[in-house]
């Protein structure tokens, strides 16, 4: 059980860290440089811009994962209350 809680903590550590850096290079690169893109003088184009970032995928997979990290933080929720309720059910009954 324990091996388990700690691939489920650890996948949850890594999707939140996923999340992170991907919010970051939207809000950081690819906001910026479509505003850029919309410019009267613009240093670079929007298919530039979309070819860079593959558009779609990126502002998806950020929602994605966002709802990806809520999932999991549920289930590490859940998994964590399912422990503490086997403890305490063992300790009730065996002692």
């Amino acid at each position: 059980m324990r091996k388990r809680n700690s691939i489920v903590f650890s996948l949850v550590e890594c999707e939140e860290d996923y999340v992170k850096q991907l919010s970051a290079l939207v809000s950081v690169f690819l906001r910026p440089l479509r505003m850029a893109a919309s410019s009267k003088t613009p240093p670079i184009s929007h298919d530039d811009v979309n070819s860079i970032f593959l558009n779609r995928f990126v502002t998806t997979d950020v929602r994605r994962h966002q709802k990806h990290v809520v999932r999991l933080d549920l289930f590490r929720d859940y998994i964590a209350l399912n422990t503490l309720l086997y403890i305490y059910l063992v300790r009730t009954y065996c002692c």
